[in-house]
């Protein structure tokens, strides 16, 4: 099990007369969170889950605001020695302050096969 926490800030510099110009003292910043647990269920199979929350804010025009949030799950169970199933979940979207921008979410599945050699 885990949990994290953390908060990134950037400050740009350019050059006047370059093309970068305009970013000059333009902030942007962000808070994320995030939390994970990982476990066996048995001698041969076990689970893995997590969450995560991110918070930006950017001073660039079109930057604005927007909050990121997720979560996953995997199952996974040893066929034989060299053979391991795998099924997972997840689920991931993106919202932004400006109602002119539609919010984005995705859903992924995955099943698949490991052979170890």
């Amino acid at each position: 099990m885990g949990v994290g926490a953390g908060y990134d800030r950037r400050k740009y510099i350019a050059a006047e007369g370059t093309i970068l110009e305009f970013a000059n003292g333009l902030a942007e910043e962000s808070f994320w969170l995030s939390a994970y647990a990982n476990g066996r269920l048995d001698d041969r199979s076990g689970v893995n889950t997590g969450i995560y929350a991110t918070w930006f804010n950017s001073e660039f025009d079109l930057g604005g605001s927007s909050r990121a949030m997720g979560a996953n799950a995997a199952y996974y169970r040893d066929l034989t020695s060299k053979l391991t199933a795998t099924a997972a979940v997840s689920l991931d979207g993106v919202m932004r302050e400006d109602a002119l921008i539609d919010d984005y979410w995705t859903a992924a599945a995955l099943v698949g096969l490991r052979y170890t050699f």
